[in-house]
């Protein structure tokens, strides 16, 4: 199916920035200098850890149940919210008539966009078996896909803004 592979193209490339968002975020980040404190370092050890980098990187770039796993997902559906609501703000200029509250729309597109999310990329893990094959792509594809999903994003975020002041 066309609609899964994007789907999947997308949310492989989403992890893909958060995860690098994350490593630099190590660079920078001053509780990782916690890990050298002599009582946290012992603590570390005891559980199988060399240091709190390793222990955060664990946490984040997991690809069952790691954080960047649920924010690229979350990325995802909140992209696909965002075009639809923008065509729903552009519907109600152009026509004229009151459309649902913009609660009652986050109802009305939430769930049908969780669905198709359920069922393109979750279910059963599909997702897990498109990361294997995504990774396999030469250096060069996968930065130009990374670039795509980004431009995706920032044409999403200025879609939406410029329905808000239609």
């Amino acid at each position: 199916m066309k609609i899964e592979r994007i789907l999947n193209i997308l949310h492989y490339c989403f992890y893909i920035i958060d995860v690098k968002l994350h490593f630099l975020s190590n660079k920078i980040n001053p509780f990782v200098h916690l890990g050298k404190i002599p009582l946290v370092k012992r603590r570390l050890k005891k559980q199988g850890y060399n240091s709190i980098t390793e222990v955060t990187n664990e946490l984040w770039i997991n690809k069952e149940d790691g954080w960047s796993i649920i924010t690229s997902g979350g990325v995802l559906g909140a992209s696909i919210y965002g075009i639809l609501f923008s065509f729903m703000q552009i519907a109600e200029e152009i026509y004229g008539f009151d459309l649902p509250t913009k609660f009652t729309s986050l109802l009305i597109f939430g769930i049908p966009i969780y669905i198709v999310l359920e069922i393109y990329i979750w279910r059963k893990d599909k997702y897990l078996t498109y990361f294997d094959e995504f990774e396999k792509w030469p250096r060069k594809t996968k930065r130009r896909n990374v670039l795509l999903s980004f431009g995706y994003l920032v044409g999403v975020v200025i879609f939406f803004f410029w329905s808000l002041l239609y």
